[in-house]
């Protein structure tokens, strides 16, 4: 139940109930029943579908160019295209536009849906594996066809396109807050989620980057095999964020994100046993996607629903990924010293030390809203 309060953030465990005091508000959590607001969802309706579907264009875009960029990244490693700040220059102009446009676009389907939003969140983030099988083979096929000029000018026409579509039904459905509410600073499970998010995005973008890359330098697979590996990578990832966060959120609830973590990391140490072929990479394709896109798919939803999905919503999720990024700076040069000093296995099982790490971090964040081991929070 919410009530206005100007009581610090704080929590306190008692057997059947936990209390957030988030953004100015008392939010109480039985965790019997799930969190409880003063906030009423519609949880369908054509404006909250129309969200889902902007997100999910969204999701289709940002992502669709990180999870294609192995392809542009084997190209330019292969031909010496460029100067390494050219290069670097393009993360830099990309990631500052595409982050304009992700917070909203994952922070808003939570303001909509209550008992569906792990559905809702679902959807909306497969755009992510969707984006990337599409941008993974068009990538391919048009460098091949028009060159790189050409294939990043048709890339930018159509991300435009897309994001001038979804403009028009991507509506807060919230008032704003007249002050910024940093709150939930004070938060010990915020500082959990945050480890545990912070660690897993050291390793997250691993296979993204190295899995092209390797491919061509180990077992001289052409660019087109390349994309093919990485559209099957996608497609895994779609499964992950459609089916495990719709069905094992409902099922599990904030339970599911150490699962999660740990099937990851187990995941990771599996891989490191497995001998680098011309298999299409079997572990990695099928399998860590499923995890990953399902971990990052549960992310928004698991902090709507501990911290309550208010407008504050995108201002602590902001805070979270920008926190988050220093991992994504220091994840490729990590990897790739490892990889270049103590080969591949080393680089596998470095991802899978973080990924425990990270799950250590997830678990405690779900001990802290309430410490019995069979509850469901």
């Amino acid at each position: 139940m919410a009530a206005e309060n100007d009581t610090p953030l704080s929590s306190s465990n008692t057997p059947d109930d936990t209390v957030f005091v988030a953004s100015g508000k008392d939010v109480s959590m039985n965790i019997e029943e799930g969190a409880t607001s003063a906030l009423e969802f519609p949880d369908g309706g054509l404006q909250a579908w129309l969200v889902v579907g902007g997100s999910f264009i969204a999701h289709f875009v940002v992502y669709g160019m990180v999870y294609g960029f192995g392809i542009y990244n084997s190209y330019y490693i292969g031909l010496g295209i460029g100067s390494a700040f050219e290069v670097a220059m393009i993360g830099l102009m990309y990631g500052t536009g595409a982050s304009l446009i992700y917070f909203p676009a994952v922070s808003l389907p939570s303001q909509y849906f209550e008992k569906k939003r792990g559905l809702a969140t679902g959807i909306a983030v497969a755009g992510t594996g969707c984006g990337g099988l599409v941008f993974s083979v068009l990538t391919e096929k048009l460098i091949s066809s028009v060159g790189l000029g050409w294939t990043l000018r048709i890339t930018a026409i159509l991300c435009f396109a897309l994001m001038m579509l979804i403009t028009p039904v991507m509506k807060t459905r919230l008032p704003r807050s007249v002050h910024t509410d940093f709150a939930f600073l004070k938060a010990p499970v915020f500082y959990y989620l945050l480890f545990a998010c912070f660690l897993a995005n050291w390793v997250m973008f691993v296979p993204l980057d190295f899995l092209p890359v390797c491919a061509s330098q180990v077992v001289n697979l052409p660019l087109s095999d390349q994309s093919t590996i990485m559209a099957v990578y996608n497609a895994c990832n779609i499964l992950g964020r459609v089916v495990m966060v719709g069905s094992v959120f409902w099922w599990l609830g904030v339970n599911s994100y150490g699962s999660l973590l740990g099937f990851g990391a187990l995941n990771g140490f599996f891989d490191g046993e497995r001998k680098f072929d011309g298999s299409l990479v079997e572990p990695n394709k099928h399998y860590l996607p499923k995890s990953l896109g399902a971990f990052w798919g549960l992310f928004p939803v698991v902090v709507a629903s501990v911290f309550g999905a208010d407008s504050s919503l995108a201002t602590m999720l902001a805070t979270l990924y920008t926190l988050l990024a220093l991992g994504n700076f220091g994840s490729a040069p990590m990897s790739g010293f490892i990889e270049e000093k103590y080969g591949m296995n080393a680089m596998i099982i470095y991802t899978g030390v973080f990924s425990v790490l990270a799950a250590v971090f997830g678990t405690a964040a779900r001990f802290t809203l309430a410490r019995e081991w069979m509850k469901r929070v």
